[in-house]
């Protein structure tokens, strides 16, 4: 009888740990999933301002606001953060705290594979940014106040 209760107090912790944990997980996922979304938004104006910036040398059009725009948007800092304050904690104390294998299964997912593609993709387009763009921009533009004035570069 006293091994029952012991179980049964053992069982009400962990199913307790459980919950925060997963209240936990969902608020990162909530600051993940925005951090998504500005990551997206974020690469896919540059990847506009890198075909602009293309089009520009191809056909030799002149300098103008927009071409200026389109460097200072390939610029820009936007790295992806990741909020995995739970999924440390998780793996920490091992995933088969979380009793769903659902839950686990796509957590586990979600951490070591396609958060980390995002990081991936991230470091070839600064790669892409820094070895072919920006070298197009230190040739043919010196820095100056255009439209961000912490960041500017005009002719």
């Amino acid at each position: 009888m006293a091994w029952s209760i012991n179980n049964w107090n053992e069982e009400k912790k962990s199913s307790k740990l459980e919950i925060k944990i997963l209240k936990e997980l969902n608020n990162d996922l909530k600051t993940n999933l925005a951090e998504v979304n500005e990551t997206f938004n974020t690469t896919n104006n540059r990847q506009l301002s890198t075909v602009l910036i293309f089009d520009y040398f191809k056909n030799k059009y002149p300098v103008d606001d927009s071409l200026k725009q389109a460097f200072e948007i390939i610029n820009m800092d936007g790295l992806f953060n990741v909020g995995n304050t739970a999924y440390k904690f998780i793996e920490n104390q091992g995933v088969n705290i979380l009793s769903n294998d659902s839950i686990r299964i796509r957590t586990t997912e979600m951490y070591e594979r396609l958060l980390k593609n995002i990081h991936t993709r991230e470091a070839k387009n600064w790669e892409i940014v820094n070895e072919e763009l920006l070298q197009l921009m230190n040739q043919h533009f010196v820095s100056s106040p255009t439209i961000d004035s912490s960041i500017s570069f005009s002719v």
